[in-house]
């Protein structure tokens, strides 16, 4: 016979540690309109790689950053950081026409 798996944790009905439950949880639409600056940013990156039909790789030399840098700002995974933001709005002023920040 065969014993059950036992949950690991069990949490009270009104734990703050279960999913979607805690008091700074936030809907989708109001994170939305929150947005970040950064993820902004390399969504523009993204539209300029895009429409130039440039390859990550190419870019990514560009900016002088690996391939993977690129590829996981664009796939969500991590944000650049100050350094970097600094050196994609360079770039995207210089190269997309961009105008630049007051």
């Amino acid at each position: 016979m065969k014993k059950s798996k036992k949950p690991k944790f069990n949490y009270p009905e009104d734990s703050h540690c279960r999913i979607g439950i805690s008091k700074g949880y936030r809907s989708e639409p109001e994170a939305e309109y929150n947005a970040d600056p950064a993820k902004s940013l390399v969504q523009e990156l993204e539209r300029y790689r895009l429409e130039n039909r440039i390859p990550q790789e190419e870019l990514a030399r560009s900016l002088s950053v690996a391939f993977s840098t690129v590829n996981r700002w664009i796939n969500g995974k991590t944000k650049p950081n100050k350094t970097q933001k600094y050196h994609i709005e360079k770039f995207l002023n210089e190269k997309a026409g961009r105008k630049k920040k007051p």
